[in-house]
């Protein structure tokens, strides 16, 4: 009577911990993390006419406003959750113990009718619950560590397509101005010509630059409007919704000085994503018990009670013969998939470091083109321009030559735009770098 009594007691003891089993909640991971934007993500999607939303849209959206506007109410951002919740279910549902199996036998003889009853259970599997629950719960982890990727590279999508947006809107309102201004000097040079005052050649000159400014304008407004619709889609915002969003009119102005080198350094000390996702990995791979790979024990007891009034007890083991597959492939496989995981581990801290420079020393190199372009270029030009309309005014110089070195600091002006659109857009790589969103997306993407 010892031995069923120990075994109902460890059966109750497996019942009552896997009955503690739950799924940890993803979004309160993620707001343990020492991420800004994840303390933001709300326990439930708003609704689209939430006050939260409804301010944020009666504003000019700042680049932060966009990412608070879609962690409040992007679908598709809040699906990425929901999924990771269900993952966190199934990894969870993975670890609990396998239940015992029960079993009923009914045979009648001559001798009388028996009637047999037993109960079975897995004892290899019973001896590598500990370790598959501990699997599992690196998995959740994993789990976890990829959903914080995910997230933190659609918040970089988001950074990168407001910048985007806003400065192809101000472009595009550069463009008309500019197109104005040919339009002017191609309707003057045609009365010139038509006045003999101006040669076929020169009209043609004036007129060329009317229908390139033309050609400009109409792809500005083209970009405007194919990098708004790109950002509402990152939003996940209805029409209405849409309809409704104002953007700055202008992209923020450049810093006095850029981010130094010990300052992003002592900012990648912190939260790396690839680094954990990596360390993650490697744990799982390495902790995988491949010493009873391949291996089958299953035990029951037996309890079998005649139609005399006759009892029988007794057990019962089966045991598996590894006579085909002594689990050497299996263990190959683990200890394959546990030197890949080192190696992983290894290959993305080597990488880290280097694309972290990179991506300074992109983010510093635009700082100081858009730097040089808006300190230097842009007030020589405008100096130029100031001496050409002095000599104008002195009837040193004609129009057009005048109108042609204002063409000439229109193109700087464009210059320059460009340059500050491709530093606040090497700004947010720069910040995925630091957290490491873009090395762990890309290795979720190639699993």
């Amino acid at each position: 009577m010892r031995r069923p009594r120990l075994l109902s007691a460890g059966l109750l003891a497996i019942a009552a911990l896997s009955g503690c089993a739950s799924a940890p909640n993803p979004q309160q991971a993620l707001q343990g993390m020492n991420v800004a934007e994840f303390k933001q993500i709300p326990a439930a999607m708003h609704a689209p006419d939430s006050a939260d939303i409804k301010q944020i849209l009666s504003q000019p959206v700042s680049q932060e406003q966009a990412v608070r506007l879609a962690l409040l109410g992007d679908p598709a951002l809040h699906a990425m959750l929901a999924q990771a919740t269900a993952a966190q279910a199934q990894y969870a549902q993975a670890g609990l113990p396998f239940s015992p199996g029960l079993g009923f036998e009914r045979m009648r003889s001559a001798d009388g009718l028996e009637i047999g009853r037993s109960i079975s259970l897995s004892l290899f599997e019973l001896l590598q619950w500990p370790a598959r629950r501990q699997a599992q719960a690196q998995r959740q982890y994993r789990n976890q560590l990829q959903l914080a990727a995910q997230i933190a590279s659609r918040i970089g999508e988001i950074r990168q397509s407001w910048v985007q947006a806003v400065a192809a809107e101000q472009q595009s309102r550069y463009a008309q101005d500019v197109l104005e201004f040919a339009q002017a000097g191609a309707e003057l040079a045609r009365r010139m010509q038509a006045a003999g005052n101006f040669s076929e050649l020169q009209r043609a000159r004036e007129h060329l630059f009317y229908a390139e400014a033309a050609q400009q304008a109409q792809q500005a407004q083209w970009q405007a409007e194919h990098s708004r619709a790109q950002l509402l889609r990152l939003l996940g915002l209805t029409p209405a919704q849409a309809a409704s969003l104002k953007l700055p009119e202008r992209l923020p102005d450049l810093p006095k000085t850029p981010r130094s080198a010990d300052e992003v350094a002592q900012a990648a000390s912190g939260l790396h994503l690839g680094l954990l996702i990596a360390k993650a990995e490697l744990q799982a791979a390495t902790s995988s018990n491949s010493a009873l790979a391949g291996l089958e024990l299953e035990g029951s007891l037996l309890r079998n009670s005649q139609e005399d009034g006759g009892k029988k007890k007794g057990f019962e083991l089966h045991l598996r013969l590894p006579l085909f597959d002594a689990g050497a492939l299996a263990r190959q496989e683990l200890s394959a998939q546990a030197r890949a995981a080192l190696l992983q581990m290894e290959a993305q801290q080597r990488g880290a470091q280097h694309q972290l420079q990179q991506a300074y020393a992109a983010y510093r190199s635009a700082w100081q083109l858009a730097h040089l372009q808006q300190s230097e270029i842009l007030p020589l030009q405008q100096r130029i321009l100031q001496q050409e309309q002095l000599r104008y005014n002195g009837m040193l110089t004609g129009v057009f030559d005048l109108m042609a070195q204002a063409r000439e600091q229109a193109g700087a002006v464009r210059e320059a735009l460009k340059a500050q659109q491709q530093f606040w857009q090497q700004d947010a790589h720069l910040q995925q770098s630091l957290l490491g969103a873009a090395d762990a997306a890309q290795g979720i993407a190639t699993e």
